[in-house]
């Protein structure tokens, strides 16, 4: 099995992102809370009131201003487009100038040097600067008609209705001077305000909220698109094109180091760092597991006996990427499910650099298989019916050259004649993208499960593992996936089944320890 097609882009499904974001939902809803209230209660306690005042001017055409009865389209239409010219007009110099002037002689010092920025005039006296005035004020006509509406808003009511008072009075004349066509009209004076018009506290929370939602939104979007480790096995499934044996939820970690680090959850790293530095490790007899993940094993054995019910050998390699990943665990667990069926099995520990089965099963590891490869006899290494039908061979004593000995003849004909004392015969093997170990056992067997880690195992890691698998022409039997999320995992979505206490649980063993270092 070739694994992935080198051809194959990948997609993003949207259903697949649609989970991500839900996944994060209660940060995604933290988040647009916190902003939005921090906008409504910045608006309310910090930013200063609003008050804001308007004043309209009436549009004539008629020059000298002799009123008719009956206006026709062409004076409208006139009227409307000297409109847009006074508009033009008022938010000129010409007007502000005398508006800042006027509005130095009413306004206190205090007000002057809290709202307006000032100059120097050319008498030498510091007055307000006309561009400061025009920020307050906005001109436009009233639904495209030939009414100009001139409305400002300031901090101060007072100031708002004078800058529209000042605007209109001084309009007329010059308008007159500088247009000399059509005259306007003040339809109503600006009144002081008694209400603050803003700023508005809901509509800064909901904007705020809103560019929340779309920030961490965007965040994890971005981040679902760069990670490049397993989020699902419908999604490794499609991306690698290899076969998901089974997908084992995920359950508590004795020994964690990094844990309750606020970064766990996010890096890769410290999750793989969790892995490999667990003070216990332990099988599903030791562990106190929910149903799902026994269940989980249970479907694996399926899987496993179909798959190797059409190969021509019952021996096979459990190996990863890289350590952490859980295949020791893996490999003594689905020991452990075989013999659960009444099947022989033997469990060889071939990583022998750094084994870990002997502390599965606590057993001694003072002989094992580099003890029988070295000349010494089977039965005297193995360790018998550990739990029911199953034998484990550990690794013994570390052995200078571990690759020469793994893919030496001595071993080839070890497991060979091991084949046929036992249904199935498991080799857990030091990770492959390490050591070359798994692929030389992976010649002389039937093919390598590979194990991964959700949230840990990158597609890189995967693919060069399997690029070294295809390397040397090896099978891959199916893959299974550790560390599942509970709501992702068949068993745990349809029943929520948990126990307490295991109930394959025979041992009298009490440790509760977890998942292995390998």
């Amino acid at each position: 099995m070739n694994g992935k097609d080198d051809n194959m882009e990948y997609s993003i499904d949207l259903t697949l992102l649609l989970q991500e974001l839900l996944k994060y939902i209660w940060l995604i809803i933290a988040v647009a809370v916190i902003l939005g209230a921090s906008g409504f209660m910045y608006t309310k306690l910090c930013m200063p009131l609003e008050y804001t005042t308007s004043t309209c001017l009436y549009v004539k055409s008629n020059d000298n201003g002799a009123v008719t009865n009956n206006l026709n389209l062409q004076e409208i239409d006139a009227s409307k487009s000297l409109a847009e010219t006074y508009i033009v007009i008022l938010s000129n110099d010409a007007i502000m100038d005398v508006v800042a002037q006027k509005l130095s002689t009413i306004c206190s010092q205090e007000e002057i040097d809290s709202y307006f920025s000032t100059t120097l005039s050319d008498d030498g006296t510091i007055a307000i600067d006309p561009r400061s005035v025009l920020k307050y004020v906005n001109f436009g006509t009233v639904n495209e008609t030939e009414i100009i509406e001139i409305s400002a808003t300031t901090p101060s009511p007072t100031i708002s209705a004078e800058i529209c008072r000042i605007i209109a009075d001084t309009a007329p004349s010059v308008i007159n001077r500088v247009v000399g066509a059509g005259f306007v009209e003040t339809i109503n004076i600006a009144k002081v305000p008694m209400l603050p018009s803003g700023p508005d506290a809901v509509k800064n929370g909901i904007i705020l909220a809103f560019i929340g939602l779309v920030l961490i939104c965007g965040i994890i979007i971005l981040r679902y698109m760069l990670n490049r480790t397993i989020n699902n096995g419908e999604e490794f499934r499609t991306k690698c094109n290899l076969p998901v044996l089974s997908e084992i939820p995920t359950y508590d970690i004795e020994g964690a180091k990094y844990k309750n680090n606020v970064l766990h959850k996010y890096l890769p790293s410290l999750r793989r760092k969790d892995a490999q530095a667990r003070i216990a490790v332990g099988t599903i007899l030791t562990d106190k597991v929910q149903f799902s993940v026994t269940e989980a094993y249970n479907m694996l054995r399926t899987n496993l006996h179909f798959t190797l019910s059409t190969q021509d050998s019952n021996a096979f390699v459990v190996s990863s990427p890289l350590s952490g990943d859980g295949k020791s665990t893996t490999a003594a667990n689905i020991a452990i499910t075989l013999a659960q069926t009444k099947a022989k099995v033997l469990l060889i520990d071939c990583d022998l650099r750094r084994p870990v089965q002997h502390k599965m099963f606590d057993v001694d590891n003072k002989k094992g298989l580099s003890s029988v490869l070295t000349g010494q006899s089977f039965d005297e290494n193995v360790h018998k019916k550990v739990y029911q039908t199953l034998d484990v061979l550990t690794s013994g004593p570390m052995p200078p050259n571990p690759s020469e000995l793994l893919g030496s003849k001595n071993m080839e004909k070890f497991l060979s004649n091991v084949k046929d004392l036992y249904d199935y015969v498991i080799l857990d093997t030091s990770p492959i993208n390490v050591v070359t170990d798994a692929m030389l056992l992976s010649k002389i067997t039937t093919g390598i499960m590979l194990v991964v880690r959700q949230n840990v195992s990158t597609y890189d890691e995967i693919d060069r593992a399997i690029e070294s698998i295809n390397f040397v022409e090896g099978n891959i039997l199916g893959v299974v996936i550790n560390s599942v999320e509970e709501n992702n995992t068949k068993y745990g979505r349809k029943y929520g089944y948990a126990y307490k206490s295991n109930p394959y649980d025979t041992s009298s063993r009490s440790r509760h320890s977890h998942t292995s270092k390998a």
